[in-house]
């Protein structure tokens, strides 16, 4: 599939703005809960480009999935192990190993792999979405968008009647991204439904964030009990809203820019320093605990965080490139590799 200038660019913003979140995070900053939406920018991201694309083999795409994102997440892990076996032992045990591969229950410091769990439960529900495609497609755009109204309450319903892991806010952006894709499809012939949806959908996003800045910082007395609770999930989705504005902005300022050598870097390293770089940034292991000068802190944590995505990278690359059947049949184990390709 061609390259989305686009896409390309609104990756590139949600990482700037994940980065910014935890750094804000770490000086205590309002901000950081509005750079967050980052994170829902991703999950729109990644459920646009596979709502563009078909699943013939649904086993073989869980695989290459679950090898993408799982071979860096424990490679890191192992890092992060091993770092803390050796600077804090107290961190490390067992049930805290088994919990931070698992990505049940991070380590400290690396909270923010909770994405990991969610990005894979997208994944797994993607068949499912895809062999709901062609049915999607014959509807009209009021149906698409039933489909959502309908679907957000009940999976909310279902979420806090068996305390599912699962928030349904944060997996419906990926929904939204993969029904987006197939809308866009229609609009092709005639790109102006497409702006106005665009500018309609930002107008949405503005209405509901001011209501969320009113309630919230100018009448937070009043957020109690129930209302607090309608508070947070009203909050949420209007996160999500952000999130859409956001990308489908991406997509509207962007739509006629060319593909270059930034958006090339950003989408080949984005998810390896998503992965990297909240150590260094906001933990008690951060470079700011041991560098008082903020700028200069500033200016190593950019460093390391480049240099340990890169480095995360290529040791990602040169694993998926061990040649798994030679080593199974090395302890006598036999696989039919014609078989076993994708």
């Amino acid at each position: 599939m061609r390259k989305n200038a686009a896409v390309g660019y609104a990756r590139l913003l949600a990482m700037i703005m994940i980065l910014l979140c935890h750094y804000c995070q770490f000086f205590d900053l309002e901000l950081a809960w509005w750079f967050n939406v980052g994170v829902q920018v991703f999950f729109i991201i990644s459920g646009f480009l596979y709502g563009q694309r078909r699943i013939e083999d649904p086993v073989a795409f869980i695989q290459r999935r679950f090898g993408k994102i799982m071979t860096p997440f424990w490679i890191y892990l192992m890092g992060v192990t091993a770092f803390l076996i050796i600077f804090d032992k107290e961190a490390v045990s067992v049930s805290s190993i088994i919990g931070a591969l698992s990505g049940a229950k991070p380590y400290s410091g690396v909270e923010h792999l909770w994405f990991i769990p969610y990005i894979m439960f997208c994944y797994l529900i993607t068949p499912l979405l895809d062999s709901l495609k062609a049915r999607i497609e014959k509807q009209d755009s009021f149906f698409r968008c039933l489909w959502i109204v309908i679907l957000i309450p009940v999976a909310e319903l279902f979420y806090r009647m068996y305390g599912f892991y699962f928030r349904p806010s944060r997996v419906a952006c990926y929904i939204v991204g993969y029904i987006y894709a197939i809308q866009i499809n229609d609009w092709r012939k005639d790109k102006r439904k497409q702006a106005v949806a665009s500018y309609v959908l930002i107008v949405i996003a503005l209405i509901m964030n001011a209501i969320r800045v009113y309630c919230k910082y100018y009448y937070p007395s009043k957020l109690v009990g129930t209302a607090l609770s309608l508070f947070d999930l009203f909050e949420q989705y209007s996160h999500v809203a952000l999130g859409l504005a956001i990308f489908v902005g991406c997509l509207e300022l962007f739509k006629n820019a060319k593909y270059n050598a930034v958006l090339e870097l950003s989408d080949k390293y984005s998810f390896y320093i998503y992965i990297v770089h909240h150590i260094i940034v906001n933990s008690k292991y951060s470079v700011f605990v041991w560098i008082s000068n903020i700028f200069f802190a500033t200016t190593i944590s950019v460093a390391l965080i480049a240099l340990s995505g890169t480095v995360l990278y290529y040791i990602t690359t040169k694993v998926e490139k061990i040649d798994t059947y030679n080593i199974l049949r090395a302890f006598g184990i036999g696989i039919d590799r014609k078989n076993s390709d994708e």
